[in-house]
């Protein structure tokens, strides 16, 4: 009678260890899931976050060009083949001063189509990671699918009754199953674990 009391305590013991070790792999995986949610809008809200205006300049004086700074309103300016500016006299000879003022506007110019060069880069910046966070998103879902299959599949091959813990006690083939299955849970783990240190970075602005 003794020797049954302790099988079935042992039973008991062995129950309730490996209910705490699936809870605890349920419960590691709601936060894993939480966390990478958290992870997500908080990159999004980084993204998307306005960059402030720089000292002495605010939201409404000017807006950013890429990284270059532009006062609002821009000043307008005439074009260089403008007839206000290309005047020919009678002779058909150009003033003087709309080549002046031609020099000027190219020079003014230059700036300008320079300031698109940044724009550019950044958004191809951004692209790169937007599908970078894209992939990493998707392989990270895939793992958290992995893991929740096989806490499935150890819940569903673990000895519930004491019939049942009998004849994992009389096959070991089962108890190779289950500790199959507990040996890739925990490589997934590790995985993502490791996944979590390379989610990618918005680009700085």
């Amino acid at each position: 009678m003794f020797h049954r009391l302790l099988s079935k305590n042992r039973f008991f013991m062995a129950l309730v260890l490996v209910l705490v070790f699936v809870a605890s792999g349920l419960l590691y995986l709601n936060t894993v899931k939480r966390q990478a949610t958290r992870d997500i809008q908080s990159t999004q809200e980084r993204v998307n976050a306005p960059k402030p205006p720089p000292p002495g300049e605010t939201a409404e004086s000017g807006h950013w060009h890429g990284d270059v700074w532009h006062a609002e309103p821009h000043e307008a300016h005439t074009p260089v083949n403008s007839p206000a500016l290309v005047q020919e006299n009678f002779s058909g000879e150009v003033r003087g001063e709309s080549a002046a003022v031609a020099l000027v506007n190219a020079q003014v110019a230059a700036p300008n189509q320079e300031a698109s060069a940044p724009t550019q880069e950044t958004s191809a910046r951004m692209q790169t990671f937007h599908e970078a966070h894209h992939a990493w998103r998707e392989k990270y879902h895939e793992l958290i699918d992995q893991y929740s299959q096989l806490n499935r599949e150890m819940s569903e091959v673990f000895p519930k009754t004491v019939e049942e813990w009998k004849q994992y006690n009389a096959n070991s083939e089962m108890w190779r199953r289950y500790n199959e299955l507990w040996a890739k849970q925990a490589k997934i783990d590790a995985k993502l674990k490791a996944l979590e240190q390379e989610m990618p970075s918005p680009p700085t602005q």
